[in-house]
């Protein structure tokens, strides 16, 4: 007893003391995962990962949603709980599971698509159900969602993501490749870029090609020390581009690529000439990329058939991707597709009207809905905006952010009882984030100064503090 008595006075016990610069973010929910309780388990490592690094992250069931919220359906209820988080601060959402375990919202729309065969009539899932929280999508009561007379603006409140998964492995594997590209990334991608095009199709009896859309439009808006990779139809007309083949995409892919922008076709079951096995099979496991496309059905994750669509394929595999931009159904290339991507483009790498560059994947995708159609496009009937709005989808993890070029790489060490010195390139890095995390005890975050110190404070239920600074690899520290 005496002995016992002797080594509890001796105990020093790490108190709990939060620095005046350090900010309190424990219970937060800018990010919320709605999952099946049954994956659960498999997303918490994904949770703990993006609390740690300083992004307050909350995770739901869709069980408890479903219990908890009021409305005609799951669907329903689920976004009732969105207005719910919306209001106390949350801006991403995952939807955390395939379809139909978290459960679509099917509209119905057609659209002058400016074809030379007509009209576009489809009824197609559109996750902006979950994300413009205006109304209840029906509100004249006749149970077709998505009407102009419904009284939505069709602007996203919240940036909106699924993780097509229907298993733990899956899951499991999609955190791993999110780890692969932010947390322990490679660094020989990041400046890479690849742009496809191809035949279009034919308006007014013209044969259009969208190779000079990515010539003139987009091109100019990349990085001018990006390695661009051009793959087009017409590859002869463009200097230095190559043929738009199954093997030069399987080659550009299996490389890894740090954007990936496709003005070409598609469908359900491939991605642009890539079937799902070459999909399935892509080896590019250490160099996760991002891509975009305007092809068709390449994300109509709701089709039961096949098994997964592209898009799910890309984000699935071992290989492929974090995330995915594309359409739940027909794409519209010109004029409404080409539109939002020259300013998607520009938002990820220039910024929007002479703004800051986007954040994160997902919030380019956002701020470009907000600004490439108007109030009056997006409320014809009809009208290709409209249509696009609607059609977007993004998969995978919306908050991850995109990498200008080839990451810097961060060291960390304690400067003092709870302060913390971050070094880039041997000199003292300034503007990094550095949070210590203890998972539902303690998130404290702070800045670094001008001396690449930043002070937290302690706590004794802390098990890591993690630095954090866009276009550096992450330096994380076990306590």
């Amino acid at each position: 007893m005496i002995a016992l008595a002797l080594l509890a006075a001796c105990t020093t016990e790490v108190p709990e003391q939060r620095t005046p610069d350090a900010v309190d973010l424990l219970g937060g929910s800018e990010v919320l995962l709605i999952t099946p309780a049954a994956l659960e388990e498999a997303w918490q490592p994904w949770v703990d990962w993006k609390n740690a690094r300083g992004l307050p992250t909350a995770m739901i069931t869709v069980e408890e949603l479903d219990a908890s919220e009021q409305g005609e359906d799951l669907a329903a209820r689920i976004r009732a709980g969105l207005q719910r988080y919306a209001a106390q601060g949350t801006r991403f959402v995952v939807l955390g599971a395939d379809a139909p375990l978290i459960p679509t919202r099917e509209v119905s729309l057609w659209a002058d698509a400016h074809l030379d065969d007509g009209y576009l009539v489809e009824t197609f899932a559109s996750e902006l159900y979950y994300a413009d929280l205006d109304g209840d999508w029906d509100s004249d009561g006749d149970g077709v969602y998505g009407e102009p007379e419904d009284a939505m603006d069709l602007m996203p409140d919240l940036v909106v993501s699924r993780l097509p998964a229907r298993s733990s492995d899956q899951v499991s594997g999609f955190v791993d490749k999110v780890f692969a590209y932010e947390r322990w990334p490679l660094t020989d991608y990041q400046d890479r870029a690849l742009l496809m095009g191809e035949w279009a199709g034919t308006f007014s009896g013209f044969d259009f090609y969208s190779s000079s859309a990515q010539e003139a439009l987009i091109l100019p808006h990349l990085p001018s020390d990006f390695e661009v990779t051009r793959l087009y139809e017409q590859y002869d007309q463009y200097e230095g581009a190559l043929d738009n083949t199954r093997q030069t995409q399987k080659d550009a892919f299996n490389r890894g690529q740090g954007f990936v922008l496709n003005f070409g076709h598609g469908s359900a079951s491939t991605l642009s000439n890539l079937s799902l096995d070459d999909l399935w099979q892509l080896d590019n496991t250490d160099r996760p990329m991002l891509l975009a496309t305007v092809e068709c059905f390449g994300c109509a994750f709701d089709d039961p058939s096949p098994d997964h669509v592209a898009c799910e394929a890309f984000v699935l595999a071992e290989g492929g991707g974090v995330a995915y931009l594309g359409n739940t159904t027909y794409g519209i290339g010109f004029p409404s597709l080409t539109d939002f991507y020259i300013l998607f483009v520009e938002g990820l790498y220039e910024g929007l009207e002479d703004g800051p560059i986007a954040s994160t994947f997902g919030e380019a995708m956002v701020d470009t809905q907000r600004a490439f159609p108007t109030a009056e496009t997006l409320a014809a009937e009809g009208h290709t905006d409209r249509w696009t709005q609607m059609a977007l989808v993004m998969v995978g993890d919306p908050t991850v952010e995109p990498w200008l070029g080839t990451p810097t790489a961060l060291s960390l060490e304690e400067d003092a009882e709870g302060c913390w010195k971050v070094r880039a390139d041997d000199q003292p890095a300034e503007g990094v984030s550095v949070t210590l995390y203890g998972p539902g005890e303690v998130q404290w975050r702070s800045e670094t100064g001008a001396d690449g110190v930043a002070c937290t404070g302690t706590h004794p239920q802390a098990t890591s503090v993690t630095a954090w600074r866009r276009g550096a690899v992450p330096a994380e520290r076990t306590l």
